[in-house]
């Protein structure tokens, strides 16, 4: 396998405004997708008829109801710019730019005022998923870049083994969708936390982080997907919300604070709630996507698995992290792989999937050969050591599709 052609959050050749968001982006991580950036004027239309409904036993399909996506409650998949059209996601994005430059603005001042912690909101209790109260952005860090190392390889605390007897356990915690916050790099995070409705402070949970493109917040991403409607309400799901609404893919991984601050919130969910921790996951969408192929890559002693819409595939600028035959090499285990990429994909070049499936697919030691996976036209490769299902998308855009979230659900009860 060669060089990935796209690095994290890279462009497909000719993507409109790249040099010109580089421009307006002068900070250490990658600009913003512009697909990302127009693609948030979807959130709106993307809303299911039935709203963000609470999950209720009542609301969960019956154990006979078949499990394909016309059977389901379906959310419209509108196009960008049906409803708002493009002016209106220029002049979302030219008020984008001019929060930029007040942010610009604030960091050149801040050598001379003690920065005030962002406060989450005052009752985060009552902020239910009508609410228009967002969590608040991670306060970037005061003190240069958190250090942040993986687990060692090891046997006895290996997340993809599966192998581990889980401890007994005694948390009880109130179901449902609440905010949650934590103290990270000198300042006050929060994020948006859902405990299915079958959590009975016993019973371990699988835990699902949910990491949203550029441009957006856990809320948003939260509202596009419905993985809490596919678990029945068995599942533990955690929609972090990037620094500066964006993730970064570049910084090297010990120095990294993206990846340091996904190590503090799964340490804050822990200490709150009985999860399985043989059962971690990641879910990510363009640059999350992005993100979580390389979370696979360097937290693979902690995330089962992954699963990857429309993003790119492991990679570094650095070249000793490749072998001669220019592969990328992973410091921890691999993980199991869920890759989702449309051929018609503008913002990220659906080469980028390609090359993502090949990796994980690759350090996997699987076959060529590939048997169906529900949904279609989802396959899943034979001889894995770990699974490994690709869903190539003919004619589809850069936006999420629908099947990913019956998809994610069908991976994660495969590896009880």
């Amino acid at each position: 396998m060669v060089k990935p052609a796209l690095a994290c959050g890279a462009r497909a050749p000719g993507a409109a405004g790249t040099a010109f968001l580089a421009d307006f982006f002068p900070m250490k991580k990658s600009p913003p997708l512009w697909g990302d950036i127009c693609l948030i004027a979807e959130a709106s239309n993307r809303r299911f008829s039935r709203g963000l409904r609470p999950l209720t036993p009542e609301a969960a399909p019956a154990a006979s109801s078949p499990r394909s996506l016309d059977a389901r409650p379906r959310r419209a998949t509108p196009s960008i710019g049906t409803r708002f059209g493009t002016l209106p996601c220029i002049m979302r994005f030219r008020s984008l730019m001019a929060s930029c430059f007040v942010l610009a603005a604030f960091a050149s001042c801040e050598s001379q005022s003690t920065q005030s912690p962002i406060v989450a909101p005052e009752d985060p209790t009552d902020a239910g998923p009508g609410s228009s109260v967002e969590p608040t952005p991670a306060t970037p860090p005061d003190d240069g870049p958190t250090v942040s190392k993986p687990l060692q390889p090891n046997a006895d605390t290996s997340a993809g083994s599966g192998n581990n007897t889980p401890a007994s356990c005694n948390l009880q915690y109130q179901t449902g969708y609440a905010y949650q916050t934590l103290e990270f790099a000198g300042g006050q995070y929060s994020y948006v936390l859902d405990v299915g409705y079958n959590y009975d402070g016993h019973t371990r949970l699988p835990l699902t982080f949910v990491f949203h493109g550029d441009g957006m917040t856990g809320d948003e991403i939260r509202s596009w997907v419905s993985l809490e409607y596919e678990s029945g309400g068995n599942g533990i799901f955690v929609y972090p919300n990037g620094p500066w609404q964006t993730w970064d893919c570049s910084t090297p991984y010990g120095v990294n604070p993206d990846y340091a601050l996904v190590d503090a919130i799964l340490e804050d969910v822990k200490s709150k709630l009985c999860i399985d921790e043989n059962r971690i996951f990641a879910w990510g969408i363009s640059r999350g996507a992005s993100f979580v192929n390389m979370l696979g890559c360097y937290r693979g002693n902690t995330f089962r698995g992954i699963i990857a819409n429309s993003g790119a595939g492991p990679s570094s600028q650095n070249p000793l992290d490749y072998d001669d035959n220019q592969f990328f090499l992973c410091p921890t285990q691999p993980v199991a792989a869920m890759i989702i990429h449309g051929d018609a994909d503008q913002t990220i070049d659906f080469s980028a999937g390609v090359d993502a499936v090949n990796h994980w697919t690759t350090v996997n030691h699987c076959s060529q050969q590939t048997t169906d996976f529900d949904p279609s036209p989802c396959v899943s490769y034979v001889g894995c050591d770990r699974p490994v299902i690709w869903c190539h998308l003919p004619g589809w855009p850069h936006q999420l599709w629908d099947g990913s979230n019956q998809g994610t659900w069908e991976l994660i009860e495969s590896l009880k």
